[in-house]
């Protein structure tokens, strides 16, 4: 078996320098490892001394940021150990039955750094076939970063509900004029108002009583979410599907928000719920330019590609330009910022993110992420005593709650 893992380990550029009896030795401290598919060969952070040859199968390299490689055994991009340097900075997912060599790099002694800095990582894979959609991606990045990428406008309903309780003059009566000017929002007010999630007693109906159970602060947040609906739409066939989806995620991210702040007494629920809601907002107009580009009709990894080098620099931007306080615009800067540690007191940022990792628990997704307990912000809202296990038996307690909530933002 020795003798096979070294003629295999020949075919790697990294080996390629070693002379035949060290890399039979080599060869001899190794073995193959077989996982099946969707199984975590490792996870971005892991600091383990594993080097891993990909020799058989498809594996799917995953960064903090969001952005996505495949790797296929026996093309140029798999002729390097897979993400060798330490911590990693990816997580490597099998999409397919896979087989690698496993190496342990503490058994290696003189070679180790020779392969550590011979490390192929996936920021170097556009140089090589196989990846011309990162080629066709950094045409579209510039010229969207050179032309200023078309912003959406924050709602007007949303505007002036900012504006007016801005204005310290300003009272419950305005703001009902302003609201009562859409119906749909009006409507949405004083159902959230008699729900249990807003602590609703008792029957109201009209909009200025709606407002004033809710109070000024909590029913800006709510107007701002309602109307935020009708900027995830697309004419687009082939994007209108994906706009949905993403709505539906965010809506989701927002529940999970709301019912984890209002739990932990956090100040603001509503504020926590908004912040849910527009963790992915840069999302939105990269998918709206993708629609008009025919390049990207027929070619969702492209626009994933796209979607993830531009949504970390748009979102902030676009909340910025819409007024949002600076926590709500760090949220969205940190929602898969999965090691982030932040200020040692628990803050909006550590909600979203736990929130968003839970809106993916029992999901495909969630074989790209990290584990609960692995995360600082699930560590600093919960404690080191609770296990991931409680907080899914909470969150299924309170599952009516982020249904509610969910639907008063969906429907």
């Amino acid at each position: 078996m020795s003798q096979s893992i070294a003629e295999c380990l020949r075919k790697f550029a990294t080996f390629d320098r070693l002379s035949d009896d060290d890399l039979t030795v080599l060869a001899g401290r190794a073995h193959y490892r077989e996982l099946p598919k969707r199984s975590v060969l490792f996870r971005d952070g892991d600091d383990d001394p594993w080097i891993f040859c990909l020799t058989e199968g498809t594996l799917e390299l995953v960064s903090t940021d969001g952005r996505q490689r495949h790797i296929e055994a026996g093309t140029h991009a798999a002729g390097y150990p897979v993400s060798a340097l330490r911590p990693r900075q990816y997580t490597a997912t099998a999409l397919t039955p896979v087989r690698v060599i496993s190496i342990d790099g503490n058994e290696i002694g003189n070679w180790h750094e020779v392969l550590m800095n011979s490390d192929f990582e996936v920021e170097e894979i556009e140089e090589f076939e196989g990846f011309e959609v990162r080629d066709e991606v950094d045409e579209d990045c510039e010229r969207i970063l050179a032309s200023d990428l078309e912003m959406p406008s924050l709602p007007t309903v949303a505007l002036e509900a900012q504006r007016v309780i801005d204005r310290d003059e300003s009272g419950v009566e305005v703001l009902a004029r302003l609201v009562l000017n859409d119906p749909s929002i009006t409507a949405k007010l004083v159902k959230a108002a008699n729900s249990p999630l807003f602590y609703g007693r008792g029957n109201i109906e009209t909009c200025e009583r709606a407002i004033v159970r809710l109070g000024l602060n909590t029913t800006r947040q709510l107007v701002i979410a309602f109307a935020m609906r009708d900027l995830f739409t697309c004419e687009a066939p082939h994007m209108h599907s994906r706009m949905q989806a993403l709505w539906q995620h965010s809506a989701e991210v927002a529940a999970i928000s709301y019912v984890l702040a209002r739990h932990l007494k956090f100040n603001d629920p509503a504020e926590a719920q908004l912040a849910g809601l527009v963790h992915d907002i840069g999302e939105v107009p990269v998918l709206s330019y993708a629609s008009s580009m025919p390049q990207f009709a027929n070619n969702p990894e492209a626009i994933s590609e796209l979607d993830s080098r531009l949504r970390p620099m748009i979102g902030p931007q676009l909340l910025r330009s819409w007024n949002f306080s600076e926590p709500i615009v760090d949220a969205a800067c940190n929602a898969e910022h999965w090691q982030r540690t932040g200020p040692e007191k628990p803050d909006l940022v550590d909600i979203v993110i736990t929130a968003h990792l839970v809106s993916h628990l029992g999901k495909a997704q969630a074989l790209q992420m990290p584990p609960l307990k692995d995360v600082c912000a699930f560590n600093k809202l919960f404690g080191d005593d609770i296990e991931p296990e409680q907080i899914i038996d909470l969150l299924a307690q309170a599952q009516d709650e982020v249904d509610e909530l969910r639907s008063l933002l969906c429907n």
